[in-house]
């Protein structure tokens, strides 16, 4: 009977000295940081966009002011190959760096339309020339980059023939600040397609840059890209300043002649090299 008292009053004491002890609350949870999906349109920091015929990614860029680098980012690349209907994530944190950049007007651009005159370059299986394409596509880029106030020049303006020299020897007395040569590819295999970015062996630090941005600049466009590649062409050798050459497509290719044949996707192409040219200036600083 004393034992069971005893271990009455012991049960008791315990349970009133753990009743008496202090409260410690569990510490909140982490929250994770929950990246922008389907199921988080209204985020925010991000906007919903619809891809629609016609755009790219350089243009989607534009309409909401910020810069194609940072969709890229956002959307984990899959704003490379952009298609109708596609949804992307637009960040809205993004655009003031622009007025902290240099005006447009401090660079000089050198616009290089590729062929000309009695050289027609790649001649497709639907009878488009080379020459035609560089020089439509260079035209309007060069219209884009001044109505944004670069400083263009271009190699030709019509369609003549200029020496590979000369195009090289124009940027040089210019002291250009960039050289875009632009040029359509051709192969015997008529399989192969897609845009290519070119720069000289053992190009400068800006010229790999540049070609990196504009490799970047002009996916979106419904032609796949083959990255930036190594190859002494005579314009990039001879060049003193960064230099690049941007291959279009191919024309061999019945798709990508069809394609490069079309004046919007003339225009289109010329919009993100334009852009590419400007987000390349822009990250200098």
């Amino acid at each position: 009977m004393r034992y069971g008292y005893f271990l009455f009053w012991v049960v008791l004491f315990t349970a009133l000295m753990s009743g008496c002890a202090p409260h410690r609350p569990l510490p909140p949870e982490p929250q994770p940081v929950v990246p922008p999906s389907d199921s988080t349109p209204h985020d925010p920091n991000y906007t919903v966009y619809y891809v629609k015929k016609g755009d790219t990614l350089y243009s989607i860029a534009e309409d909401f002011g910020v810069s194609w680098e940072q969709i890229s980012r956002v959307n984990a690349g899959r704003a490379e190959d952009l298609e109708v209907g596609q949804l992307l994530f637009i960040p809205l944190l993004d655009a003031p760096e622009k007025s902290q950049t240099p005006s447009a007007g401090a660079y000089h651009v050198v616009i290089d339309p590729g062929h000309g005159g009695r050289d027609p370059g790649a001649v497709s299986p639907i009878g488009l020339h080379e020459k035609e394409v560089n020089l439509a596509v260079s035209l309007e880029a060069a219209r884009l980059l001044r109505k944004d106030g670069f400083k263009v020049t271009m190699t030709r303006r019509t369609d003549i023939f200029v020496e590979l020299e000369k195009r090289a020897a124009i940027s040089n007395e210019k002291q250009a600040d960039l050289f875009v040569s632009i040029h359509a590819d051709s192969y015997t295999n008529p399989s192969v397609r897609g845009y290519t970015l070119y720069i000289r062996r053992g190009a400068s630090l800006d010229s790999r840059r540049a070609g990196r941005v504009m490799d970047a600049a002009l996916a979106g466009n419904g032609i796949s890209g083959r990255g930036v590649r190594e190859a002494n062409y005579r314009v990039l050798v001879k060049t003193d300043s960064p230099s690049i050459l941007i291959e279009l497509g191919y024309l061999s290719n019945r798709r990508e002649a069809r394609m490069l044949a079309d004046p919007a996707i003339q225009r289109q192409m010329a919009k993100s090299i334009a852009g590419g040219i400007q987000s390349y200036f822009q990250q200098q600083f």
